[in-house]
């Protein structure tokens, strides 16, 4: 195999880096393929070829191509983390990536490389609900490399998750203090901030994270409690017939956010934007009538933070109410998603 000082190949790659650079994805696969016809063994040259067409968004193609750099150089440690990144951004496969990333802790030894190792394998028992061992892989990046620019603002949307708000904040606060500009950290921290009645200070946060990324709403809406029922009558009359049909005995509550001892009770997040609570009607027996009333709560000043205007309010109530109905009729997440109703 070509050592990696070898100046011609380090001039190739380099090609590859500026024509990626400059957006030109197909340019760079196609010196790929030249380096790779010069140097088949090189780890990095797999590499390269692989980066350039997850660019093309030829992801299956790319991970075979990162598979055969991390053979071929196994202490090369963005081979590891691309795949991963491959598998948990482009495929939703955050099983497959913690396979590739326990793989890989075996294989490196940088305090770098297994920092960002652990701050992805967080995101993805992040992304499987496993929030404990998602803290403990942040943590343990964390202690890696105290100064990593990404791991604070992921502890702190776990920490949301686990109801530990308080050290969600600090977490926040620092990821916002090494990043102005973290969008999604500014984010998470506004609704820490309106959740614990921090109106104004929230309302600051909101539009700092509009400017750092606009399409986030500059403000969300704030209704009073009377336009908020003006709003979900609007959104009940967009519900179809046979949703809405489903709603004859079923309750709609109206909170502002989902409480703590609420979380605790139904297992889910305080960011919640709504949720049904009873018995699924395929898992009620012999038909028989169910003993408490269905009940869908929406949680006001979450749906509110989803949105830019009342316009987008409303429908996003219609989105929430129609997911809801779909639990009453037993449908899972998954069976959501593919109806549309995620």
């Amino acid at each position: 195999m070509t050592g990696s000082g070898d100046g011609g190949l380090q001039e190739s790659l380099a090609g590859i880096d500026e024509a990626l650079a400059r957006g030109s994805a197909d340019e760079a696969l196609g010196l790929a393929d030249q380096a790779l016809r010069r140097w088949p063994d090189e780890g990095e040259v797999h590499h390269a070829r692989g980066v350039a067409l997850r660019a093309l968004e030829r992801c299956d193609e790319a991970l075979d191509e990162l598979r055969s750099a991390a053979s071929l150089a196994p202490d090369l440690a963005d081979a590891w983390l691309d795949s991963a990144e491959i598998l948990l951004e482009d495929l939703a496969d955050p099983v497959g990536a913690l396979e590739i990333l326990d793989i890989a802790l075996d294989e490196l030894d940088d305090a770098g490389a297994r920092a960002e190792t652990n701050l992805l394998r967080g995101i993805a028992l992040a992304q499987l609900e496993d929030y404990t061992g998602a803290l403990r892989a942040l943590d343990e990046a964390r202690s890696l490399d105290p100064a990593h620019p990404e791991v604070e603002g992921e502890r702190g949307s776990v920490l949301i998750e686990l109801l530990r708000l308080e050290e969600a904040e600090q977490s926040l606060r620092a990821a916002v203090e090494a990043r102005p500009d973290d969008a999604h950290a500014l984010q998470l921290l506004a609704f820490v901030l309106d959740y614990s009645g921090r109106r104004e200070e929230a309302t600051e946060i909101f539009r700092k994270a509009s400017e750092a990324d606009p399409e986030l709403p500059v403000e969300p809406p704030r209704l009073t409690e009377a336009e908020f029922d003006k709003a979900l009558s609007r959104a009940l009359e967009k519900v179809p017939g046979p949703f809405r049909e489903r709603l004859a005995n079923c309750e709609i509550g109206v909170e502002n956010y989902a409480t703590r001892e609420f979380c605790r009770h139904e297992d889910c997040s305080p960011t919640t934007l709504g949720i049904y609570v009873g018995t699924p009607l395929p898992l009620r027996e012999g038909g028989e009538p169910h003993a408490l009333p269905d009940r869908i709560v929406l949680f006001q000043r979450a749906l509110e933070n989803a949105c830019r205007d009342e316009e987008e309010l409303v429908e996003e109530i219609g989105v929430t109410l129609r997911h809801e109905i779909g639990h009453l009729l037993g449908f899972s997440e998954e069976d959501l998603a593919e109806r549309g109703h995620a």
